[in-house]
């Protein structure tokens, strides 16, 4: 529907500001003492993208390249602290209309930061709101990852002025065509806007958070029936943001970026102000890559088995001379075995070996299937840079040729590779495929490790292990454990700076890093930290000078009323 508005203000206050999806056209006085402001009709439009605001804000505004008006609204006494927002903002829509090939179809856009507002965000069309947590960022005292948050939910709301209002789902079954797309987009966007945020590293932790639901009995599919409110309400969740997200970076890499970009955009500019379901995207890329691909994909036929099936395989992979053996089942923590019957993807397989650093390609549609290589080789690691939404588990000497790489040369594979084993190898002890004794042994090359996804996955995995202990009164093996994964991680805890400085994934394995040691009572953290907190101390709580200064946490440990623990943590 298209919609007007027409609201009436007595003219004794105001000074009040009516914001709108679309510009005020102008404000008349009437009969009885009012003001009337009169704003233009709407473009067709779903009616809960429909927002208004009374207030008393003032905003900062800016244009964008292609003309469209941003501005920033906030209460005036935050105001300052929105310029950030402002030109991320403009940046992304910028990024947005170049994208999509479609440009943004509103004169303006206004961002509003709303105090006490429940949702975290709303893509209103013209009007976006948001807490005031998600769009303040104050150069004194605001956090890399508060600017990393802050830029990761505009590009969020923006993405959905295209998927969501200007092509709207049907039914909320297809939520995930919104939520999704809009998640995936964020990192797509804020990758080129802000190269800078390293965004891409946050990816894969995404979907390994949506496997955790996702393997669970409990789980439902992306595309589910819903009939009231309150199973509308429950489809706002990681299977629809976070597995909708990975199953389309799957896609995207599978078909190459090129024709996924191709695809979307057909899709979008045929169904511009109207509403859609899952078949609709389907059939624009397979439409896309039929007119590239050497052989006919139906995109529809693969995907239909990523959304409407909950869960996802667990693919084995068994190598004998040139021949790879390939086997599907659903992964499934904790339950029935039987219950992983009847279950099948079409799962598009990527891989690298010993012999080629080229990704090839190869899609499972079968319970069961055989691949052969030119040649035999010393190792072969499936699901290249964890881009596929599946776990792998290799069977034979699989794991004992990628654990013999990783110990002698781990570069070999790429930083996303080398986390994804980490995460699948306790995902498969989880499950009694594999010994414990297999993933401590894969995990004895971190000592070497320097990057931030596969350390941060390594300890998210390692961490989890004493904690259970520890609520067991293990404390034996608790301790053990404790000093294991301080020595894994000794030469690089101690090569740490206590500055603000670095990218948000190093800030944020930084304060990982520091807390862990400073914790486990490691003496060079003990140390510095000390001296920190005697400068603190010194400076009446409001030290100011130092790089270290400006993004720490004191936390006091008490042992008695005379004496405690301080560690001073850097906040990412």
């Amino acid at each position: 529907a298209q919609h007007t508005l027409t609201p009436h203000a007595n003219h004794h206050h105001a000074n009040h500001l009516f914001c709108f999806a679309f510009s005020q056209l102008r404000t008349l006085p009437v009969v009885g003492g009012l003001l009337e402001d009169q704003f233009d009709t709407t473009v067709k439009m779903s009616t809960y993208l429909v927002a208004f605001i009374v207030c008393d804000f003032l905003s900062i505004s800016k244009n964008t390249q292609h003309g469209v008006k941003i501005s920033v609204y906030a209460v005036p006494e935050k105001i300052d602290q929105a310029q950030f927002a402002l030109d991320a903002a403009v940046r992304l829509l910028d990024f947005y209309d170049d994208y999509f090939d479609i440009p943004y179809p509103l004169p303006k856009q206004d961002l509003a930061a709303i105090p006490d507002f429940q949702s975290g965000a709303m893509e209103n069309w013209g009007l976006t709101t948001y807490r005031e947590t998600a769009l303040f960022f104050d150069p004194h005292k605001s956090s890399a990852s508060d600017k990393l948050g802050i830029t990761m939910v505009i590009a969020h709301e923006l993405a959905h002025q295209w998927f969501g209002n200007l092509v709207t789902m049907q039914w909320w079954n297809d939520l995930w065509l919104n939520e999704g797309f809009a998640k995936f987009m964020e990192f797509v966007s804020v990758n080129i806007t802000n190269p800078e945020l390293e965004v891409e590293d946050y990816f894969m932790g995404k979907c390994f958070e949506a496997m955790e639901v996702d393997c669970l009995s409990s789980s439902h599919p992306v595309s589910t029936p819903v009939e009231n409110p309150a199973q509308i309400q429950e489809m706002f969740d990681d299977v629809s943001y976070d597995k909708g997200a990975c199953i389309l970076h799957m896609l995207r890499e599978f078909l190459t970026p090129e024709e996924f970009k191709s695809g979307i955009v057909r899709y979008l500019k045929k169904y511009s102000y109207q509403n859609t379901v899952n078949t609709h995207l389907w059939e624009s890329l397979t439409t896309v890559s039929e007119q590239h691909a050497e052989e006919e994909l139906d995109v529809r036929a693969m995907m239909e088995t990523w959304t409407l099936q909950e869960g996802f395989p667990l693919i084995t992979v068994e190598v004998k001379g040139r021949e790879v053996r390939l086997s599907q089942e659903r992964y499934l923590k904790g339950e029935d075995p039987s219950q992983t019957s009847g279950f099948l993807w079409h799962v598009p397989l990527t891989y690298v070996d010993s012999n080629s650093a080229t990704v090839h390609r190869f899609l499972l549609k079968t319970k069961t299937d055989v691949l052969y290589l030119p040649e035999e080789v010393d190792w072969i690691k499936f699901n290249v840079d964890m881009s596929g939404y599946y776990i792998v588990h290799y069977e034979g000497s699989g794991w004992d040729d990628l654990i013999t790489l990783l110990k002698h040369n781990h570069t070999a594979l790429s930083s996303n590779d080398r986390a994804s084993l980490i995460n699948n190898v306790f995902q498969l002890v989880s499950v009694g495929k594999l010994e414990l004794d297999k993933a401590l042994d894969l995990s004895l090359y971190l000592s070497r490790e320097t990057k931030s996804v596969p350390v941060t996955q390594g300890l998210s995995e390692l961490v989890p292990l004493y904690k259970l202990m520890e609520k067991r009164d293990m404390e034996a093996l608790e301790n053990q454990m404790k000093s294991y994964i301080v020595h894994l991680f000794r030469e690089l805890i101690d090569r740490q700076t206590w500055t603000d400085d670095g990218s948000v994934s190093e800030r944020m394995l930084r304060s990982y890093l520091l807390l862990f040691a400073c914790v486990r009572g490691h003496p060079p953290c003990i140390s510095t930290a000390t001296q920190l907190f005697k400068k603190w101390k010194e400076s009446d709580g409001n030290m100011r000078s130092g790089n270290y200064t400006k993004n720490c946490t004191l936390r006091n440990y008490f042992l008695n009323d005379n004496f405690y623990i301080f560690i001073i943590v850097l906040r990412p």
